[in-house]
C-alpha cells in the first residue's frame, strides 16, 4: 500500500467517524416513544396511624397529606427508551419548580 491510498482511507475514516458523531449529537426528537408509569415499590406505600397517633397530629397542628400528589404522578410518566434523545425529553418535560417549596415547613417539624 502506497502513501496516497493510506491518506485517502484515514481521510474516509475520519469524515465516516465525524458524521456518525453529528449524527449521533444532532438531537434527533423522538415523538414516537410513548410514556409509562413507573411502578414504586410495595414498602413505599403509605403508613397506616392509629387513631391515637391521628389525634396527637391533629393536637400538633400536623396534617396528613392525601394520597394523590399530582407532581408525584408527573414525575413517574417518563419513556422506557434508553436513547439519549428520550431521556433529554423527558428532563426537558419535567417541571421541577416548586418540588420543594414544602421542604422548609418540614425542616421545621422535625426539629421541634
Amino acid at each position: 500500500m502506497n502513501k496516497t491510498n493510506a491518506i485517502i482511507i484515514a481521510v474516509v475514516i475520519v469524515v465516516f467517524v465525524a458524521g456518525v458523531f453529528l449524527w449521533i449529537q444532532r438531537g434527533v426528537p423522538l415523538p414516537f416513544l410513548e410514556k409509562e408509569s413507573l411502578s414504586v415499590q410495595e414498602e413505599l406505600g403509605p403508613v397506616s396511624l392509629t387513631q391515637e397517633e391521628l389525634e396527637t397530629l391533629k393536637k400538633e397542628g400536623l396534617s396528613i397529606p392525601s394520597g394523590a400528589d399530582s407532581k408525584t404522578e408527573d414525575l413517574k410518566s417518563v419513556t422506557s427508551s434508553d436513547e439519549l434523545g428520550a431521556i433529554e425529553s423527558d428532563t426537558n418535560e419535567t417541571d421541577l419548580f416548586g418540588l420543594d417549596s414544602e421542604s422548609g415547613e418540614i425542616d421545621r417539624n422535625l426539629s421541634f
